[in-house]
């Protein structure tokens, strides 16, 4: 592929991408058939592509279209990890319904004769010549990239950050353990994903549904669901350690936040009806119980976030602020600072607005820098390792720091 002027529907053929047996990863030795796809899309920066992955006819249409779909989000995924713009690649999975066409000479007539290679056709091959059937079924494997528009420019502001992967799905919530792991939820379902975002366990907690998820134990991983009032502990393989347990047997009335605490084996409970901040031990037992928090629910708005970092308790009030505590729950104090989502990492205070993060140093909050990612519907981010995850409403983007 070289660099000259193009036309919508031009497609360019690869039949040289393999993928692990029945799944959706690009093998290694695959990766250098994509080296050029790079280079010319980095040298014509205006075209937007069509990624489009076809099977051979074998096996189920259903199947092979899903696997196709995840074939294509592969490949544009490792494209994105090389500095190609999302917003230029369309991943389109074919399975096996577009069999290729090719040009053979008659051996009578000598003629030109055009055939598509259908499964009919590549049958007749199979047992009188099997070598002949297989390179049939390889010919309809094949990648497409097809130009779809020549117009594209790109709006995106130079920042400090490089898209490196993207995990599509329609997610309530997510978190990062400290192997950098990653865990999904989308309704009673949680996913678990290594870092180098391979599936590793999958689990269905049926009529449970997480509103928040925390792996920052190494053992152990707290997940809450405020519709119930109830919390789950999970193992490493997402098991259940022990079964659900109701809050309001403690008498926490509202349950509105819960989150992990690193002052013991302990978690908190922000009671928004009691207005008290409950401490439990692994027992699930009180053993700190802070009563007469109504100066914070003062403003009649619930808070959206409540975790523990450097020995204090942060609790989030989106149009007010953040109020601090120490680890053994006494009111530090509160910072007037409206924000969608925060985060902390050592002297900093993170801040989302829309598609940016303020990055503000503590204790005055004089801002540093902001990153603007450039995403709508930005719901909540982690920033762990030189990486930002940016939650949306259709997926989690992973950002390194250059």
């Amino acid at each position: 592929m070289s660099n000259k002027s193009f036309t919508e529907d031009q497609i360019y053929i690869i039949n040289n991408i393999r993928f692990k047996l029945g799944r959706y990863e690009i093998l290694e030795e695959s990766l250098k058939e994509l080296q050029p796809v790079i280079t010319f899309l980095k040298q014509n920066p205006n075209l937007i592509i069509e990624i489009g992955v076809h099977r051979d006819s074998r096996g189920s249409d259903i199947s092979s279209t899903c696997l196709s779909c995840k074939r294509a989000e592969s490949i544009q995924n490792y494209l994105m990890t090389n500095g190609i713009n999302e917003l230029r690649l369309i991943p389109k999975g074919y399975g096996g319904s577009t069999p290729q066409t090719i040009v053979e000479i008659d051996s009578i007539s000598r003629d030109t004769i055009s055939i598509i290679l259908v499964e009919e056709y590549i049958n007749q091959y199979k047992i009188t010549n099997p070598r002949r059937y297989e390179e049939l079924h390889k010919i309809n494997r094949r990648l497409e990239l097809k130009i779809i528009r020549t117009d594209f420019v790109s709006n995106e502001k130079k920042n400090d950050v490089t898209l490196i992967r993207k995990i599509k799905g329609d997610f309530t919530t997510f978190t990062i353990d400290n192997f950098d792991n990653i865990y999904t939820t989308s309704n009673d379902v949680i996913v678990k994903y290594n870092s180098k975002f391979d599936t590793l366990f999958y689990s269905s907690l049926k009529s449970f549904i997480p509103s928040s998820i925390e792996a920052s134990k190494s053992f152990r991983n707290l997940a809450f669901d405020k519709e119930r009032g109830s919390v789950k502990f999970l193992d490493n393989t997402l098991t259940e350690i022990y079964s659900e347990f109701e809050l309001i047997d403690l008498d926490i009335m509202q349950p509105v936040l819960v989150c992990e605490s690193f002052n013991g084996n302990t978690i908190w409970v922000l009671d928004e009806t009691g207005m008290q901040l409950v401490k439990l031990n692994q027992n699930l037992e009180v053993v700190t119980r802070i009563d007469n928090l109504s100066y914070l629910f003062e403003n009649k708005e619930t808070p959206i976030q409540m975790f523990e970092k450097n020995d204090q308790l942060y609790i989030h009030f989106p149009n007010n602020g953040i109020a601090m505590f120490d680890s053994f729950g006494t009111f530090l104090k509160y910072l007037p600072l409206k924000s969608n989502w925060i985060d902390v990492q050592n002297n900093f205070l993170l801040a989302l607005n829309n598609s940016q993060i303020s990055v503000l140093e503590f204790p005055f909050l004089d801002k540093t820098s902001v990153l603007d990612f450039n995403l709508s519907d930005v719901k909540s981010f982690m920033n762990q390792k030189r990486k930002f995850y940016i939650h949306t409403s259709n997926g989690l983007h992973i950002y390194s720091m250059n």
